[in-house]
């Protein structure tokens, strides 16, 4: 149900907000949520600028003052709709416990003020499709709960083991989660790759589609990137490595891990001769 709230403040500028219930019942204690809500501005012909900043809070209980540190100040442009959503938050024991529950607030902030010319005219905010989403924390942690590192090796491809010409190779391995709702959820997952210090020549390897996501729970969450063609003049320099996923728009990070060919040390390997 899409709502609407406004000021009849004809005489002065006006801060607006406004409190909305939500269904606590959904919620399991334990688990991180945050609030999403698409919202829109409808100016009044009083109204300057392009938008308007917009708290977007949850309130414990829903009388009095008593609003948690989980606000986003977003700005919201004139006449056109905008996702914007809380931080996130931890349902806790002492939020269960509360009489009325956890609830969404909005409203205006700062100098971005609500007009109101006539009763026809007024800055309306519309507010629609308020809802819940859980939050998964860590999309880069096995089915007990236990943090999968990313892990390497290292070798390299020469003519024999001992010639003078080395190019070195590489191998990331990664873990993302492969329980079977959050591999659902994933628009796409892969690593970012590149030279640490060089940023700008980021790489994204990544996969999507159903295909890819039968893979990844047929390899049990592991990812791997294969980095070739290192001179042996950068066998000391490190790559950076980080995996990724990407669910409903949002990128979530997994550890940043480094590593060089050298880094193999006594274990470095001959991988056999260039084109072989």
């Amino acid at each position: 149900q899409c709502l609407v709230f406004s000021t009849t403040d004809t005489t002065n500028k006006s801060k607006g907000g406004v409190r909305i219930a939500i269904d606590n019942s959904k919620l399991e204690v334990g688990k991180t949520y945050r609030l999403k809500v698409n919202v829109c501005i409808e100016p009044s012909s009083n109204c300057t600028g392009s938008g308007k900043g917009i708290r977007f809070s949850y309130s414990q209980g829903f009388s009095g003052d008593r609003y948690a540190n989980v606000a986003t100040d977003p700005f919201v442009n004139l006449n056109q709709w905008t996702t914007i959503y809380t931080e996130e938050f931890e349902y806790t024991e002492q939020l269960a416990a509360l009489n009325l529950g956890i609830n969404a607030r909005f409203e205006t902030i700062g100098g971005y003020y609500l007009h109101s010319v006539s009763e026809d005219d007024r800055d309306k905010v519309y507010i629609d499709n308020l809802t819940v989403e859980e939050v998964v924390t860590d999309y880069f942690k096995n089915t007990k709960g236990e943090k999968i590192s990313t892990t390497a090796d290292a070798g390299y491809y020469a003519d024999t083991f001992d010639a003078d010409v080395k190019t070195g190779a590489i191998s990331f391995d990664a873990y993302i989660s492969d329980n079977d709702d959050d591999v659902a959820s994933y628009d796409s997952f892969g690593m970012y790759v590149y030279r640490l210090g060089y940023e700008d020549g980021k790489q994204s390897v990544f996969a999507t589609g159903d295909d890819a996501k039968n893979s990844l729970k047929d390899a049990n969450g592991l990812i791997n990137v294969l980095v070739e063609e290192i001179g042996e003049e950068y066998f000391g320099e490190k790559i950076l490595v980080v995996p990724y996923v990407v669910v409903n728009g949002e990128t979530y990070l997994g550890e940043v891990f480094t590593y060089s060919v050298n880094d193999a040390g006594a274990n470095l390997k001959w991988l056999g001769a260039k084109g072989e």
